[in-house]
């Protein structure tokens, strides 16, 4: 094999490698894209299959417990405080019939996402 030949596949090699990690780089943010996703919709479903039979009732058949969803003006911060929520003290509020505890729902969108701000309040024992 001549030197010409051995330097032209060197560098042949030299130009896939780069590629090659591009092509990886693409596909681990595509598995990761899908599994953040997986993994929302799985904690969607355990919040709504935790939420009583009563208010998912509430909330399906009676015209007057519709959530408002309100345009957000910014996305909220992820962080569990109704701070930057307009509106917050207007959550709609659901509580069963022994008063063991409380929910507040609040939706919101912004730049074609849903938020969803979900309070549970329990008594002091």
């Amino acid at each position: 094999m001549k030197l010409k030949t051995k330097v032209l596949a060197l560098s042949m090699l030299t130009l896939l490698l780069p590629w090659s990690g591009w092509k990886l780089l693409q596909e681990l943010e595509r598995y990761l894209r899908e599994t953040q996703e997986t993994a929302l919709l799985d904690s969607a479903r355990i919040v709504a299959g935790a939420m009583p039979l009563e208010f998912q009732t509430r909330l399906l058949f009676a015209p007057d417990r519709y959530v408002l969803l309100r345009g957000l003006p910014r996305p909220p911060t992820l962080d569990g405080y109704p701070d930057d929520w307009p509106g917050a003290n207007q959550a709609q509020q659901f509580e069963p019939a022994g008063g063991d505890y409380s929910i507040r729902l609040l939706a919101g969108n912004h730049a074609n996402r849903l938020y969803l701000l979900l309070e549970v309040e329990t008594p002091d024992r």
